[in-house]
C-alpha cells in the first residue's frame, strides 16, 4: 500500500510528500508498535478459533499458538489508514478514491480473513492517525529549522560593552 504513493511522489520530485508517506506509513510506526508486539500477546482470530486462515495448513496446536500471536494493534490497518489519510490531501480525486478503496479493502479484509479482531483494527486506526500527526510535526520541524535565521557565530562574550 505504501509503495504506490511513495513512488508516485518520487516520480513527481516531491520530497516533502515522499517524506510524509515514508515516515507516517513505516518509519514512525515501527518504534510505536514494537512495545505492543513484544509486551502484549493478542492471538489472531484464526488462531483462537483453531484454524489456520481456513487454509487447512495442517499445523499442530503448538505451531498455531506460536504463529497466531501479537496482532494488536493491526499494522495492516495502521499502514493502510496512514496512507489513506495522506492520500485524502492529494489534488487528484482519482488517486484519492483509488487509495481510499485500496486502504479500506485492506482494513476490512483483515477482519474478514480472521487475521485481526475489531479492537486490533481500532488500535491500528489510532496508530495510523498518530503516526500521520507525528510525521506532519517532524516535517514542519525540519522545515522550520531550515528556514529560521542562523546565528552569526558571534558569542555574547565577544561583544563589546556599550
Amino acid at each position: 500500500m505504501v509503495w504506490i504513493p511513495v513512488v508516485r511522489s518520487l516520480i513527481a520530485f516531491d520530497a516533502l510528500r515522499t517524506a510524509r508517506y515514508a515516515l507516517a506509513a513505516h518509519i514512525i510506526q515501527f518504534p510505536l508498535i514494537m512495545p505492543f508486539y513484544t509486551a502484549i500477546r493478542v492471538d489472531e482470530v484464526w488462531s483462537v478459533l483453531g484454524h489456520a486462515d481456513r487454509c487447512a495448513r495442517g499445523w499442530s496446536d503448538e505451531v498455531r499458538r506460536d504463529l497466531g500471536a501479537n496482532c494488536f494493534p493491526s499494522m495492516h490497518t495502521s499502514v493502510a489508514f496512514a496512507v489513506l489519510l495522506l492520500a485524502w490531501r492529494e489534488k487528484s480525486s482519482a488517486f484519492r478514491w483509488m487509495m481510499t478503496g485500496y486502504g479500506t479493502a485492506i482494513i476490512l479484509s483483515t477482519v474478514y480473513l480472521e487475521i485481526h479482531w475489531i479492537v486490533d483494527v481500532v488500535g491500528g486506526i489510532a496508530l495510523g492517525a498518530t503516526s500521520v500527526r507525528l510525521a506532519d510535526w517532524l516535517v514542519a520541524y525540519v522545515l522550520r529549522q531550515r528556514t529560521e535565521p542562523k546565528p552569526t557565530g558571534r558569542s555574547i562574550i565577544a561583544r563589546p560593552f556599550n
